[in-house]
């Protein structure tokens, strides 16, 4: 299963991005497209001094995201896409 179908399986779920510029963010994922563009709701930024920023939406362009951290019960699903 592809990395991207996991993150869309994770719609209207929590996840959590890293960033290359080493801030989290974390929020309610509402959209994500081909490109790993990802709009959020909800959102928790926080940036490398451990300030947390709190915005009620937010758009992440895929190229600046580093790593995505999933809800685990979505991988116990991949086997159905097999």
């Amino acid at each position: 299963m592809y990395p991207l179908t996991l993150i869309r399986m994770s719609r209207g779920k929590v996840i959590t991005m890293m960033l290359k510029d080493s801030q989290a963010v974390s929020g309610f994922l509402v959209k994500c497209d081909v490109a790993m563009n990802m709009h959020l709701q909800n959102a928790t930024i926080q940036r490398k001094s451990g300030e947390k920023v709190f915005v009620k939406q937010c758009f992440l362009k895929g190229q600046n995201v580093k790593s995505v951290k999933i809800d685990p019960k979505i991988l116990g699903k991949q086997h159905l896409f097999e």
